[in-house]
């Protein structure tokens, strides 16, 4: 039980096709927005979680090719009060994908995204890669699973895109 309950967040965030906009709960009022890069892509899903005072945005971005559809993550960063951009990553795995399948989980000051077929961790203060690891059972039947992520206390489901 709190003594006193905690304070209710000054910013509402929402995120589609690569927009991210924050509007000041109490009235409405649009006080940022942010668009993820558009070199060539075409923006999905976007997916965008909250802590420390950090706005993570995960933009799925298919890029195009003579070839094959790419599944690009765009990872950025933002201030929760500012909207000013703190750090950028993009992952791939090279694999053509029919659909977008990123996960993300926050915890512990590091940032999770299962993309694809593939782990990959990130320094949540400044976005340093960490490391990345094949997702056993991702891949069953040449088909990309959507994977579910999860640490003691927190767990983030995937559904297909």
């Amino acid at each position: 039980m709190y003594r006193n309950p905690p304070a209710a967040s000054l910013l509402v965030i929402t995120a589609v096709g690569g927009l991210v906009t924050a509007y000041e709960r109490t009235s409405g009022r649009r006080v940022w927005t942010f668009e993820a890069t558009r070199r060539g892509a075409n923006h999905g899903v976007t997916l965008c979680h909250v802590e420390d005072q950090r706005v993570i945005c995960v933009s799925a971005k298919m890029v195009d090719s003579m070839w094959a559809a790419d599944g690009l993550a765009e990872i950025n960063c933002l201030d929760y009060l500012t909207g000013r951009h703190l750090w950028q990553q993009e992952v791939t795995t090279g694999a053509n994908v029919g659909y977008y399948t990123a996960t993300v989980l926050i915890e512990a000051g590091q940032v999770l995204i299962a993309h694809n077929t593939v782990l990959f961790a990130f320094v949540l203060e400044n976005g340093a890669f960490m490391w990345q690891q094949p997702i056993d059972g991702a891949h069953a039947a040449g088909i990309t699973m959507p994977v579910s992520v999860a640490v003691p206390g927190r767990a983030t489901q995937a559904d297909r895109r």
